[in-house]
């Protein structure tokens, strides 16, 4: 009888491992949004994001423009991917990336605004 009492908690305790091991919790970013912009402000400092990962908050989704899918995070703050198998978050969602390479250009107003475009690789939620 103990024998199969064991057994049975062994297997309800291993059942309940595997469910919560498979519970995805978001990881812990190396930068926020507003991280971002303060790594461009920084006078005589030329640090890169690139390499780092990132939370932003979807703002708007436009998911054919010229460089593939982009995710806007904020003004002038663009997150394209060109991968067919890209993340699909909704608008408010918060998301986490990995960010491979970065570009920037002037977005033809008034202002002299630049944006930045930044390749990405999804690690949260994950594809």
């Amino acid at each position: 009888m103990k024998k199969r009492m064991l057994g049975f908690v062994g297997v309800v305790l291993l059942g309940l491992l595997f469910v919560l091991g498979g519970c995805q919790s978001k990881p812990k970013a190396d930068l926020s949004e507003d991280q971002l912009w303060t790594m461009e402000d920084a006078p005589g400092e030329h640090k890169s994001p690139v390499g780092k990962t990132v939370a932003v908050t979807v703002k708007k989704i436009e998911p054919d423009t010229d460089e593939g899918y982009d995710i806007i995070a904020g003004k002038g703050l663009h997150f394209v991917s060109t991968e067919k198998n890209h993340i699909t978050p909704k608008v408010g969602d918060e998301i986490v990336v990995k960010i491979l390479n970065v570009s920037v250009y002037n977005n033809n107003d008034d202002d002299g605004n630049y944006n930045y475009r930044f390749h990405y690789k999804p690690v949260y939620p994950a594809k």
